[in-house]
């Protein structure tokens, strides 16, 4: 037998990830929701455009295209790869103005529907407990 303590099945390591999880399940979910489909479009259209632009402008692979527009939009802009004609720069301004707007709406949709979701099943299950504490105290 080892000496060594395992941890206990209810500390805070075991707890927290089945909430992590939760969590993305729910973006999942919302993203997979009717509603949501136009604007995760929008963000599919943008990247493509983006990408196939980029690719012509510059000749960049698919994939350093299609980096540049995720790098570009989530304005991280790490500076690895930039455009190089004036074409191609006057395009990204174009292109941030409009891609940074629609992922940003996307981004916030998703988050306010996601949490909703989270308060929605909190609520449940603190309305279950009552409901059992209730029931306790009325047995005794």
């Amino acid at each position: 037998m080892s000496d060594t303590p395992t941890p206990a099945p209810h500390s805070s390591n075991f707890r927290d990830r089945p909430r992590g999880l939760r969590v993305f399940r729910d973006y999942i979910e919302t993203l997979l929701q009717p509603e949501f489909r136009p604007i995760f479009g929008s963000v599919l259209v943008v990247l493509t455009v983006g990408t196939l632009v980029f690719k012509q402008l510059e000749g960049w692979s698919l994939i350093d295209s299609l980096y540049f527009s995720v790098v570009t939009l989530a304005t991280v802009g790490y500076g690895d790869l930039t455009p190089s004609t004036d074409t191609a720069k006057l395009f990204s301004i174009f292109y941030i103005f409009v891609g940074v707007g629609i992922l940003g709406v996307f981004i916030s949709t998703i988050s306010h529907a996601s949490m909703e979701r989270t308060l929605e099943r909190k609520e449940q299950f603190a309305s279950r407990r009552a409901a059992r504490e209730k029931k306790l105290e009325h047995e005794l």
